[in-house]
């Protein structure tokens, strides 16, 4: 009964583990893809990439958007809040683009 229960909770952590795989695939999928198909979305990504990628843990994701690592990531108060004043503007500029369209 005990090797059933763990075994049990041994399934429950490889699913969810890759289901968690699964699911940073598709969204890497789908960034190269965006990022790709619309040269407007880049400066977007890595803006957000700074404001991400600040510790080692999204390393992966700071070379993948050609940031290097989380050192390139912005960690200074001011320079933040620059970058997501940066992120507001390009968004609403897609936004009234999109509602033109």
């Amino acid at each position: 009964m005990v090797e059933l229960r763990l075994l049990r909770r041994e399934v429950e952590i490889l699913t969810a583990h890759a289901r968690q795989h699964a699911a940073e695939l598709t969204a890497r999928a789908l960034l190269e893809k965006v990022v790709e198909r619309d040269a407007a979305f880049a400066p977007i990504v890595e803006r957000a990439a700074k404001l991400i990628c600040t510790t080692p843990e999204y390393d992966e994701l700071a070379r993948e958007v050609g940031l290097g690592d989380h050192t390139a990531g912005v960690t200074e108060p001011a320079e933040r809040l620059k970058l997501r004043a940066e992120l507001d503007a390009m968004v609403a500029h897609l936004e009234r683009v999109a509602a033109e369209s």
